[in-house]
C-alpha cells in the first residue's frame, strides 16, 4: 500500500513537472507581450513627435502673422514719404493693414480704431511666442504707428503730422534690421 502511495505521489510529481515545462504556446505568449509593449512605446513616441510638429506649425503661423504685420509697418513707413494729408495716410493704412475689403457701413473711424487696438494686442501677445525679440523697440514702433493713426483720425495740423511721420519713419528705420533678423531666427527654427 505504501508503494502504491509512493507511486501515486511520483505520478503526480511527474505530471506536475510535465505541465510545468514551457511549451511553444507559452513562449509565443511571452513574445506577443513583449512585442505589444514595444509597439505601445513606439506609438507613444510617434504621437509625441506628431504633437511637437503640430505645435511648431501653430507657433510658426502665429509668429508669421506678427512678422507680416511688422513688414507692413516697414512698408507703411516708406509709403509715408509720399503721403501728405491725413486722408491719404488713413487710406494707405486701410489699404495695407486691412486684410479684406470692408463693407460700406464699416469704413469709419471706429473700424480703424478697432483694427489698431487688435493689432497692438497681437503684438503684445507675440512676446510669449518670441521671447528674445527686442520688445521695447517693437512695441515702440507699434505705439508710434498707433499715435500717428490717432493723430490722422483727429486731423491734426500738417506740421505736427509731418513730425509724427518723421518720428515713426526714424524709429522703423533704426530698428527694422535687428528686428527682422530676430524674426528670421524664429521663423526658420525647425
Amino acid at each position: 500500500m505504501e508503494s502504491e502511495l509512493i507511486r501515486a505521489v511520483d505520478n503526480i510529481a511527474n505530471n506536475i513537472d510535465a505541465l510545468a515545462q514551457p511549451r511553444l504556446i507559452d513562449w509565443l505568449a511571452v513574445l506577443i507581450s513583449v512585442l505589444s509593449v514595444l509597439l505601445s512605446a513606439a506609438a507613444i513616441c510617434f504621437a509625441v513627435k506628431v504633437a511637437d510638429k503640430q505645435n511648431k506649425i501653430m507657433l510658426f503661423e502665429k509668429r508669421y502673422e506678427i512678422y507680416n504685420i511688422f513688414c507692413k509697418c516697414i512698408i507703411f513707413a516708406r509709403m509715408l514719404e509720399n503721403l501728405h494729408t491725413s486722408k491719404d495716410i488713413i487710406d494707405g493704412y486701410k489699404m495695407l493693414f486691412f486684410d479684406k475689403c470692408l463693407p460700406e457701413n464699416r469704413t469709419g473711424n471706429n473700424v480703424i480704431n478697432e483694427q489698431r487696438i487688435a493689432m497692438i494686442r497681437k503684438v503684445e501677445v507675440c512676446f510669449y511666442l518670441l521671447p528674445s525679440l527686442d520688445q521695447e523697440n517693437l512695441i515702440s514702433i507699434f505705439r508710434q504707428l498707433d499715435n500717428l493713426m490717432e493723430a490722422c483720425l483727429l486731423d491734426i495740423d500738417t506740421a505736427d503730422l509731418r513730425k509724427m511721420i518723421k518720428s515713426y519713419s526714424n524709429i522703423v528705420k533704426a530698428n527694422s534690421q535687428s528686428l527682422l533678423a530676430s524674426f528670421d531666427i524664429y521663423l526658420l527654427m525647425k
